[in-house]
């Protein structure tokens, strides 16, 4: 998606048209959680074009992030991330 919309707005525009809708795909987050993914989407977004389109250190990051809150649901700490 990021590459037909830079094909018709540009890229820094594309990354900040598609940070919304990935995140609306996470709504099931409640909305702090739609927030959080959001900014993430800009950052991931950002990092993935200035690094000329290499997604490994987004995985790794992905990967991180994904263990942190596993192991903050497995000490029955879910808001440790967000704050809630």
């Amino acid at each position: 998606m990021l590459h037909r919309l830079e094909g018709l707005t540009g890229t820094s525009v594309a990354v900040v048209l598609k940070a919304p809708i990935f995140a609306a795909a996470h709504f099931h987050q409640g909305i702090t959680g739609v927030i959080a993914v959001f900014a993430l989407a800009l950052a991931f977004g950002a990092v993935y074009v200035r690094n000329v389109r290499n997604c490994v250190p987004l995985i790794i990051a992905h990967g991180l992030i994904d263990t942190c809150a596993m192991t903050a649901l497995y000490l029955g700490r879910p808001g440790l991330l967000f704050g809630t």
